[in-house]
């Protein structure tokens, strides 16, 4: 599943966006913790 990261304003600025079905599925702090969630993500996914 595809996914992108959008900042919005608020305490957790950096919104996941699943591509595929267009809804938010995370949001962090840092751009850093939100490539790691899609990271985490992809894993999950992929069964490892």
């Amino acid at each position: 599943m595809p996914y992108k990261i959008i900042k919005r304003a608020g305490p957790r600025p950096y919104k996941i966006i699943n591509i595929d079905k267009h809804k938010q599925v995370g949001s962090s702090v840092t751009r850093a913790k939100a490539e790691a969630s899609i990271r985490a993500r992809h894993r999950g996914a992929h069964g490892r």
